[in-house]
């Protein structure tokens, strides 16, 4: 062990280090000395100043003794110990001391410049270091609570080393570019604004390279939200998880020589956050890198090295070479009204080739998408009910069309239908229909009049033009449209992309089937309702100006009175190369046979009289529903809820131990139970049952034992003082049985209405890029890496710790 003698020191308290401006600086090493003071014997001086002693900073900023035998992993056995004083190290109060602050994540080469300073190796890394000269300053610190029902401990005083936020004051120096310091996972200063900069800058320049350091926006960090929404989430500034994923594979790419050559423009001036379309394609090359491989270490670090290389890239315009992202408009042809989606290429083209066929067949609002691209850092490891951690949505392969915050019905801006699609249970039911999943067809109101010759010819006409299209992502469209233009000349096209009437889907959110189909209505009288919708709103909202009202006013303009059919957009979405997915499925109605998956409420065993009287008021309409507890799903039916609604507690914590108030403590506890002798009670750890009033006397039993066995407080003759002794005692947690016993800290998942989120009925892909693949590779041809990704220390990466996806993430099927 590295030894200081702090016994000279007249006062001493533990070490934390704080920068000047009040931040913990965590996972700092600290080589520090005390310098001679005056008032010290000579041979004690010499001994305080011979050696620099190793301290590195935990979760709190305290300074804690290195050991040399310490392996790389030195974050995992020494949080444990950041807020245990016997482990810290002891400063004195009135001592300057020598310090180098050094910033590096590798434990190793710290270890190497810590024998350099001691005379142990020639020097090399520190033969330009100079220390720095701190004497600590007196602060409080306040140890932070283990959890929220135990009192914070109480405040003590701490010696502090104080440092400026100046770079310059840090050993390794980092690269100019980035404010000189050098930047890395779970870095000391990284709330420091200085720092925050340097690493705001470092995020833009990989997303000028199109590695993924943002969330909506891919390639741009993620701003906090006004609202602060996304407060867990947002990484501006912040080495995340993304950040270092993007300087890992950067590194590897530089290091193997891969990349995509594009005009260096790109990488320069056309990447921000209010990017095109047009300046996102820029971004598409087939042109590969032709440098050639570079020494680089690849380790998450950017130091001098990797600065260099980003900055050749950016100046040679060589890109990410895997399958970058680009944006498009959500809502087509309303660009003041308007948000940036981004997909892969693949996704991109099927979504244009959509919109283009929409188009020629008479919608003119074509495709709204409402959501696209999902980050890597959202969901996970785990998803709640209508959501998935291994989401298509995070490989840039899926698109939510318009749809509004009831999830049930579409955006008023894009005013679709959408109808339960019967013919796939026929056609494939063991594929299709395979957990009950209910599947929809989407439908818009065409401005032509269907079938007349004249708008048959005018949707052949426009189709004609979409094979002349030379937009970069329009193959997939040109391809379409022939087959299209194939089908009218056979005298096909009418009848399959065309339909009369269609049955609106009615939700009802108590149904296993979700609901049931509306009575039919025909294209003319859907449009004069639309109609007649827009006329009471403008004429409620006379006068007044907005977005809303610019919104409705753009949309309305595209309709026209006269209207004759329905166009199936699921049929034209299918020419695309998208598939549809069906409803989420659950087993809450074992009654039914439709089961599309409920909406799903979650209630808190802490919040128990909430909890009761929602599952009385549910299993006196749907007795045949079944909840859900720690993953165990238990039918309503078996559950005793008018038990539940008379005792109202999950549990009741029994303790029995020597004091004024254990009677009245005791004999509360036992008028409770005997409220309900012949109920049953569950003791936990051990799952003893007993009736209530088996325990009560029970309890009463162990009362008269405690007084009888509980040691007295005793004198100590010899020193004169009274010693009080720990009093015996009995403490233990019983659980109601009301058909199942409730974990403790648990949450209750009961169906529930509200928010259709299992209906998908607006969710398409590219399954063809999909289907029978892994998670893992999928989502590593976007530009994430396993190593950034799982929940296990990396040793590539000085044993930082992935974002938290479990292993099973590289087996597990995307979904």
């Amino acid at each position: 062990m590295l030894f200081m003698p702090f016994y000279f020191a007249p006062c001493s308290l533990v070490g934390f280090v704080r920068c000047t401006g009040g931040h913990a600086l965590t996972s700092l090493f600290v080589l520090f000395r005390p310098k001679a003071a005056e008032n010290l014997p000579e041979e004690i001086a010499a001994e305080l100043t011979t050696e620099f002693s190793l301290a590195w900073t935990g979760p709190a900023g305290h300074m804690l003794l290195v050991d040399p035998s310490d392996g790389p992993e030195i974050h995992k056995s020494y949080y444990k110990h950041d807020d245990l004083t016997p482990h810290g190290v002891k400063l004195m109060s009135n001592r300057t001391y020598d310090c180098f602050f050094v910033r590096h994540p590798d434990v190793e080469w710290v270890k190497e410049a810590w024998a350099e300073l001691n005379g142990k190796l020639p020097l090399s890394k520190t033969k330009d270091w100079f220390p720095t000269p701190v004497k600590p300053e007196i602060d409080e610190y306040q140890p932070p609570k283990l959890d929220k029902d135990t009192p914070a401990p109480p405040a003590y005083n701490v010696l502090t080393l104080k440092v400026g936020e100046d770079p310059g004051k840090y050993y390794p120096r980092g690269p100019e570019r980035y404010g000189k310091w050098l930047l890395y996972k779970d870095m000391p200063n990284a709330e420091c604004p200085l720092a925050r900069k340097a690493v705001n800058g470092l995020q833009l320049d990989l997303g000028r390279l199109r590695y993924m350091v943002g969330a909506e926006h891919p390639y741009m960090p993620e701003k906090l939200h006004d609202n602060k929404d996304n407060i867990n989430e947002f990484n501006e500034g912040k080495f995340d998880g993304r950040t270092i994923n993007s300087v890992y594979l950067f590194q590897r790419d530089v290091q193997s020589g891969a990349g995509k050559k594009v005009d260096p423009k790109a990488t320069i001036a056309l990447a921000g956050p209010d990017e095109t379309e047009t300046s996102s394609l820029a971004y598409l090359s087939d042109e590969d890198y032709a440098g050639g491989p570079r020494a680089i270490t690849v380790d998450g670090v950017v130091d001098q090295q990797t600065c260099d290389a980003l900055e050749q890239r950016l100046r040679d315009g060589v890109v990410n070479p895997l399958n970058i992202m680009v944006c498009t408009l959500a809502r087509d042809g309303a660009p003041k009204l308007n948000w940036n989606v981004w997909m892969r290429p693949e996704a991109a083209a099927s979504l244009y080739c959509w919109r283009e066929l929409a188009r020629a067949l008479g919608f003119p609002l074509t495709v709204a998408a409402n959501h696209t691209f999902r980050s890597a850092a959202v969901n996970v490891g785990s998803a709640g009910f209508g959501r998935s951690w291994k989401s298509i949505h995070k490989v840039g392969l899926a698109i939510d069309v318009g749809l509004d915050r009831t999830y049930f019905q579409a955006a008023d801006d894009w005013p679709v239908f959408y109808q339960r699609d019967l013919s796939v249970d026929k056609k494939n039911k063991k594929k299709d229909v395979e957990g009950y999943r209910i599947y929809w067809r989407v439908f818009a109101i065409t401005n032509y009049m269907i079938p007349e010759p004249d708008s048959i010819a005018l949707c052949r006409a426009n189709l004609v033009e979409v094979t002349k299209n030379d937009h970069k992502l329009g193959k997939v469209a040109r391809e379409a449209a022939l087959r299209l233009i194939d089908e009218i000349d056979k005298g096909k096209f009418a009848a399959k992309y065309f339909r009369e009437r269609v049955k609106q889907w009615q939700y009802d959110p108590w149904d296993g089937d979700g609901g049931k189909e509306g009575p039919e209505v025909s294209a003319p009288d859907a449009r004069k309702a639309q109609l007649a919708a827009f006329d009471e709103f403008f004429a409620a909202n006379e006068g007044k100006k907005g977005k809303l009202i610019d919104k409705k006013r753009h949309y309305y303009s595209h309709f026209s009175k006269a209207a004759s059919r329905f166009l199936d957009l699921t049929a034209l979405a299918q020419e695309s190369n998208l598939e549809r997915i069906g409803s989420f499925t659950n087993h809450f109605d074992p009654t039914t046979t439709g089961e599309w998956g409920l909406g799903l409420a979650t209630y808190s065993t802490g919040k128990f009289q909430a909890l009761a009287k929602a599952m009385k008021a549910l299993k006196a309409d749907h007795p045949n529903f079944a909840i859900e507890i720690a993953g165990e799903q238990v039918k309503l039916a078996d559950v005793d809820v008018d038990f539940m609604e008379a005792f109202g507690a999950a549990r009741v914590d029994c303790a029995v131990a020597r004091g004024k108030d254990a009677e009245k403590m005791i004999a509360a506890y036992c008028e409770k139970l005997r409220k309900f002798p012949a109920r049953r009670f569950v003791r936990t750890p051990d799952d003893e049952a007993k009736t209530g009033e088996e325990w009560a006397a029970a309890i009463e039993a162990k009362l008269e034992e405690v007084k009888t066995a509980a040691p007295v407080n005793k004198k100590d003759s010899s020193k004169g003082s009274t010693k009080k002794k720990d009093s015996a005692g009995w403490t233990f947690r019983l659980s109601p049985d009301y058909g199942v016993v409730f974990p403790l800290k648990t949450g209750v998942y009961m169906p529930s209405p509200g928010a259709p989120i299992g209906l998908e009925w607006w969710h398409f892909q590219v399954s063809s890029l999909i289907d029978n693949r892994a998670f893992g590779p999928l989502i590593c041809e976007m530009g994430w890496t396993k190593e950034t990704l799982l929940d296990e220390p990396q040793p590539h990466l000085h044993y930082r710790i992935g974002m938290g996806y479990p292993q099973n993430a590289w087996t597990d099927q995307a979904g």
